[in-house]
């Protein structure tokens, strides 16, 4: 196996503010061979800001489930919080 490596994300705001965007980027790869991209902790904090389990995350991003309606109420608020609103329609049996 090869090195792991930590990476981070920085925004530079047109007023100059630099913030961490890091739990806000999803990464990935073109070459599966070359690099092994784990977002685990994207999940654990997203988990941790909506109040439902890392498990639970996880099941909605390789889509085995999809966001309850408060699920996806919370995903929204969030999303807004974050100056990001989500810009999808809730999943048909979510609303």
């Amino acid at each position: 196996m090869g090195a792991r490596e930590q990476f981070e994300a920085n925004g530079t705001y047109s007023d100059g503010v630099i913030r961490d965007l890091t739990t806000q980027v999803t990464w990935s790869s073109s070459d599966a061979n070359a690099l092994v991209v784990s977002n685990i902790a994207f999940q654990e904090g997203l988990a941790r800001a909506l109040s439902v389990t890392f498990s639970t995350v996880s099941r909605w991003e390789n889509g085995h489930v999809l966001p309850s309606k408060l699920a996806w109420r919370a995903l929204q608020q969030l999303a807004n919080a974050r100056g990001c609103p989500l810009d999808v329609e809730a999943p048909h049996d979510s609303r």
